[in-house]
């Protein structure tokens, strides 16, 4: 059965000041609509998103433009600079203390490694990262530490693994600075390129459920604490399409937004949690009654109190006189 999908709004800017920032490009507001799978679907064969392929020889088909967006909205890039060059070494002086910066095509402010502490989520001493963000092919993707707040020694190729405190394959960032820094490859199925156009133009890339080619292996993501579909551990046998008009919830130590949020969506198949007014009541037939106009009762009760306050103001003044 085909997994469902869930879709997010990220707005690329986070609740910081990209302080330090040394590009000349100005970061601007990015309105993206990003659909994914709730259950990610692992393949049997990687595609390799960044600088290097397999035995570390020279990928031809790098991703360019983002892979995986991080839970403060910003979008992640891999590990090349748009000349295929090391982005983290070559750029580095250009990034900000959060260590992202913006492009200087359309200002799209953005990561290629694990950002600055803080900015989008903290480490404890002693305990698995948080989550960074998620992946294109639906995968999630956490800091350095894996169990016990030890970086992992077995990952794959693609920067994953399962461990102790996540059963579910999932993608970490490189210990150190390493790269590439944030994963070498996609893992799972890619079903849709989400607007961006390198993904969009490499032949193959993207899958359908009939041309993804299924990995032996399969993990139940039905714990997989979402911050972009907030409902997921509750809602995990849905087969509708959800749409989270909320932003993602603040990581440790910073806050999170997301922008504003389209209006509810109104139709079968996809519900909106989160954000926004709820729509106003609607008139039902054979179930409970709209509550009624609050004009009328509202006028009713302020009589009431004004008469009853009276009365109130006028024993207190008879027993005052004695003639109570």
């Amino acid at each position: 059965m085909r997994s469902p999908e869930y879709t997010f709004f990220v707005g690329g800017c986070p609740e910081y000041s990209p302080y330090g920032q040394k590009t000349p490009n100005t970061p601007s507001w990015q309105n993206r609509t990003i659909t994914l799978r709730k259950t990610p679907v692992l393949a049997s064969t990687v595609t390799y998103i960044g600088r290097n392929a397999s035995g570390n020889t020279a990928n031809p088909n790098m991703i360019m433009g983002y892979v995986g967006f991080a839970v403060n909205s910003v979008p992640i890039y891999n590990d090349a600079n748009a000349d295929g060059a090391d982005a983290y070494v070559t750029e580095k002086a250009t990034m900000d203390t959060c260590r992202g910066h913006a492009a200087p095509n359309n200002g799209e402010y953005h990561y290629h490694s694990e950002p600055g502490p803080g900015c989008a989520y903290t480490d404890t001493a002693g305990k698995h990262s948080p989550l960074y963000g998620v992946m294109l092919d639906s995968i999630p993707l956490y800091g350095a530490y894996g169990d016990n707040g030890v970086a992992p020694t077995d990952l794959d190729e693609c920067g994953g693994h399962t461990d102790a405190t996540y059963a579910f394959y999932h993608y970490h960032v490189t210990a150190n600075l390493a790269p590439p820094y944030v994963i070498r490859c996609f893992r799972g199925c890619v079903f849709n390129a989400n607007g961006n156009p390198s993904m969009s133009s490499t032949a193959g890339l993207i899958k359908t459920d009939a041309t993804c080619v299924k990995a032996a292996k399969q993990y139940d993501y039905s714990s997989f604490a979402n911050p972009f579909w907030p409902t997921a551990a509750s809602t995990a046998s849905t087969t509708n399409t959800t749409t989270t008009a909320a932003s993602p919830p603040p990581a440790s130590g910073t806050s999170a937004t997301t922008g504003s949020s389209p209006p509810p969506t109104s139709g079968a198949g996809t519900t909106t949690t989160g954000g926004g007014a709820s729509p106003p009541p609607s008139n039902t037939t054979g179930g409970t009654a709209s509550p009624p106009p609050p004009g009328k009762n509202s006028a009713a009760a302020a009589r009431l109190s004004f008469w009853l306050l009276a009365l109130a103001l006028a024993v207190a003044g008879w027993a005052a006189a004695g003639t109570w």
